[in-house]
């Protein structure tokens, strides 16, 4: 019973540990995205540059709050 216990415990901690990695590479993916959308705004981008960007964006963002959500 103890060993289940035990067993199950690590299998949990290594999901969280695996989630985490996975978010911190996404806030990295979110840190270089709004630079190029900092740059498309700032440097003269096109629209579709700068509509390309924020959809990059969302779409990290949404990879973000599913990894959490899995995690509850």
């Amino acid at each position: 019973m103890t060993h289940g216990i035990i067993r199950n415990t690590l299998l949990q901690l290594n999901k969280v540990m695996r989630n985490k990695k996975l978010v911190q590479k996404r806030l990295r993916t979110l840190q270089g995205q709004l630079k190029t959308l900092d740059m498309q705004i700032h440097r003269g981008g096109s629209r579709e540059g700068i509509n390309e960007a924020q959809r990059t964006i969302t779409e990290t963002v949404q990879d973000i709050v599913d990894i959490i959500e899995r995690e509850a």
